[in-house]
């Protein structure tokens, strides 16, 4: 975000918490939070409004980015769908090697996607 976005943010925060707003205060929000997307640092914010009493801070933006990313992440993964539900079974080795198949094809899947299992 820009030093304006991070004013423009500090002005909608004060319509719910009567702060006072000045360049000043822009500039240190904006070192704490300026590396943050505007968009979603407002999500942030009135996702901290509605569920919070407490006086908005850049750590409670930042705290909130983070969890706004966590759902967005989730959500994809569940427009992706459900993983196929295998019948149960009593063969044991059966069982065993579909494991060993599924833990494979998953590591493979992440090492193609550059993350570490």
């Amino acid at each position: 975000m820009t030093q304006t976005e991070v004013y423009e943010l500090l002005v909608l925060a004060s319509v719910v918490d009567n702060r006072i707003v000045t360049e000043a205060t822009a500039r240190v929000w904006h070192q704490a939070i300026g590396h943050l997307e505007r968009q979603v640092a407002v999500e942030a914010m009135y996702d901290h409004f509605r569920k919070s009493t407490d006086y908005l801070l850049p750590g409670h933006i930042t705290a909130g980015v983070r969890r706004v990313y966590e759902r967005r992440d989730r959500e994809a993964r569940r427009a992706q769908g459900a993983i196929e539900r295998q019948p149960i079974t009593l063969d044991r080795a059966k069982f065993e090697a579909d494991t060993q198949v599924a833990i494979a094809a998953s590591r493979a899947a992440k090492a193609q996607d550059g993350i570490r299992s």
